[in-house]
């Protein structure tokens, strides 16, 4: 479930561009775990910046919005081609 990979996300549509945007705030924890599992190293900042995890995570967002009803003949634009990963400092 995508939720668990991000606790935040905000999609971004404008009326003069065909592509929607994205940017989500990570769970740490959830993309550590993913990495892990998924080949990839490095701590939570590179995971962040990592292509995999950002590919994975839109492709994840994706099937979430057509799992939702998004339907593939209604346009291409209602699908995210772009995603950004936004890291809060801890407030704690």
């Amino acid at each position: 479930m995508i939720l668990a990979f991000s606790s935040q996300i905000w999609v971004y549509g404008n009326s003069f561009e065909s592509t929607l945007v994205a940017v989500a705030v990570p769970n740490e924890k959830a993309l550590v775990d993913w990495a892990s599992s998924n080949g990839e190293d490095g701590n939570f900042t590179t995971l962040c910046k990592s292509k995999k995890a950002h590919e994975f995570i839109l492709a994840e967002l994706n099937a979430t919005g057509k799992k939702a009803g998004v339907s593939l003949d209604i346009k291409i634009f209602n699908y995210l081609l772009c995603l950004k990963f936004l890291i809060l400092p801890k407030t704690y």
